[in-house]
C-alpha cells in the first residue's frame, strides 16, 4: 500500500495534478470478454482490452473494484 501511495504521489507531481481522476465506473467484469475463441485473444480489440486492463494497475498489482475496465481514460 505505501508503494501505491507513493508512486501516486510522484505521478501526481510529474503530471501536475491536484486531485485524483476517478476511473469509469463499472459494475462487474462484464465488459471483459471471457468466452471468445482461442484465435480471438491475438486480434486487435483483445490487445485493446488488454491495454486498457493493465492501464488501470496499481504499482503493486491489483486493481480497484466495480471499475468499468472497457474505457480507457485518457
Amino acid at each position: 500500500m505505501s508503494d501505491d501511495k507513493d508512486f501516486f504521489v510522484a505521478e501526481f507531481k510529474s503530471s501536475g495534478l491536484k486531485t485524483p481522476i476517478a476511473a469509469p465506473d463499472g459494475h462487474d467484469a462484464k465488459s471483459v470478454p471471457m468466452n471468445n475463441s482461442v484465435s480471438w485473444y491475438g486480434n486487435a480489440e483483445a490487445k485493446r482490452i488488454a491495454d486498457i486492463i493493465v492501464s488501470f494497475q496499481t504499482p503493486a498489482g491489483g486493481w480497484s473494484k466495480n471499475i468499468d475496465l472497457s474505457i480507457h481514460r485518457p
